[in-house]
């Protein structure tokens, strides 16, 4: 029965079925916070990522010219959208207003980005995607009548005038204001994900969910007085140093660590361990290529530690004492790397906390418990939010302490509809939870 909480994990991190249900205006949501201002890292290392977000696409086609709202940006919805998605959309445009300093506001006529709410299975019938943005077009209709025309194709644009979002009408709150996040970033300037990024919305790694003081600052210098619409590449790179001299001071003393560029391979392995179509060998070697590869290669925690991640997933039906071992490798390498507080660390706390209650290693649950649960608050991630204190609940009952056992239900139950766009999910999360204590005390 050792490893039997991998199940509870792996439900925990959504594996199964994503919820088909629309969203409710009465879901809990989070509220306007502060981030920190500023990136420790050199300012030499980030140009160079700017330059791979802003010239490429995430097929590895490189862009001719950089473009950019030359205009102030009006964001609007194209018909209805949930309330807690418009409060979610205030909150990033105040940030956005405010850390990257770009002229944009909501308006309800006049918009030149329009979020459109369709139905998922029409978008998912176009566009097999969990959300999408397209140019020179102003609704999900536009772009589906018109979806061949070379004028929507990205390497075809010099300025930027209109954009649509797409977002699915069945995904979750939390999915709504993900899609909301990076969406909107990539409308007004990356059109690129970069996997060695550990500070980004800007990897399909998808740890961090709410646009981090990296991205904005991407996206203020890329509004810097000194750029405008139609440059190249080497005109943009020549202007860079100075832009982000003035911007981030905190990077002109940092010495420079340049991030080796991803390896098309290692894409391309990963994906085939990711898809669930593969059999279980294929996958394991999809895993195992990237694995190997981060390690040889020197790409560093963030890549290693995500092909180590999945590849645990995967071996977690067939061979759970190693899904075992590679989550809870998983969890010492982000934390060494990164520290306890790190958003890496707390996705790998879920896997970590269960093998610990497992094992009737309470201690060692609580220690992993506490970081990861306020570190899932402050990245505004709900959904990891409530995996965590199902964990939590579990604790409690497990080691007498009934109090934080019923603080840590009331808040799985106040945030499930947040998370997973209803109250059934929630609710399954703290029986399996349950029920984990009960065995861990026989």
């Amino acid at each position: 029965m050792k490893y039997l909480i991998i199940c509870l994990a792996l439900f925990l991190v959504g594996c199964g079925d994503a919820p088909q249900l629309n969203t409710r205006s009465g879901a809990q949501s989070f509220s306007a916070q502060n981030y920190p201002r500023g990136v420790a890292r050199s300012n030499g290392d980030i140009a160079g990522d700017i330059l791979d977000l802003t010239f490429a696409l995430e097929n590895g086609q490189r862009l001719p010219v950089f473009t950019r709202f030359e205009t102030p940006v009006r964001v609007g919805f194209v018909g209805h959208a949930p309330a807690v998605l418009r409060k979610d959309l205030k909150n990033l445009i105040t940030r956005i207003r405010s850390e990257a300093n770009i002229d944009i506001a909501s308006v309800s006529t006049g918009a030149n980005i329009h979020i459109d709410i369709v139905n998922g299975n029409q978008m998912r019938g176009v566009e097999n995607k969990v959300c999408f943005i397209a140019p020179n077009v102003e609704s999900f209709a536009q772009y589906r009548k018109r979806r061949t025309d070379p004028s929507l194709r990205w390497e075809n644009q010099t300025t930027r005038e209109q954009i649509v979002i797409v977002i699915p009408d069945d995904a979750t709150p939390q999915v709504m204001r993900d899609c909301l996040h990076e969406e909107l970033a990539q409308a007004l300037g990356p059109l690129n994900d970069l996997y060695h990024l550990s500070d980004s919305v800007f990897n399909d790694d998808d740890f961090h969910l709410i646009l981090t003081s990296f991205d904005m600052l991407v996206l203020r210098s890329l509004y810097s007085a000194d750029l405008q619409s139609g440059m190249t590449s080497a005109q943009v790179s020549a202007r860079l140093p100075k832009i982000l001299a003035a911007l981030n001071p905190l990077g002109q003393t940092d010495i420079s660590n340049p991030r080796p560029a991803t390896s098309r391979a290692w894409v391309n392995d990963i994906r085939l361990a990711q898809n669930t179509g593969n059999d279980l060998a294929l996958r394991l070697r999809g895993a195992n290529g990237a694995v190997n590869a981060s390690v040889s290669f020197g790409y560093g925690p963030t890549r290693q530690g995500f092909a180590q991640y999945i590849r645990a997933d995967i071996l977690a039906d067939a061979q759970q004492s190693g899904a075992a071992q590679g989550f809870a490798q998983t969890y010492n390498l982000f934390k060494s790397a990164f520290g306890e507080n790190d958003i890496h660390t707390a996705h790998a706390s879920v896997q970590m906390a269960s093998l610990a209650l497992s094992a009737d290693k309470h201690a060692l649950a609580d220690a992993v418990l506490k970081p990861a649960i306020a570190t899932a608050r402050r990245h505004e991630n709900a959904t990891l939010l409530v995996q965590l204190l199902a964990l939590r609940a579990s604790w409690g009952d497990a080691t007498g302490n009934i109090a934080a056992a019923n603080d840590a239900r009331a808040a799985v139950t106040a945030w499930g509809p947040y998370a997973f766009g209803n109250r059934t999910d929630a609710s399954k999360l703290l029986r399996l939870a349950a029920d984990l204590s009960k065995r861990t005390a026989q």
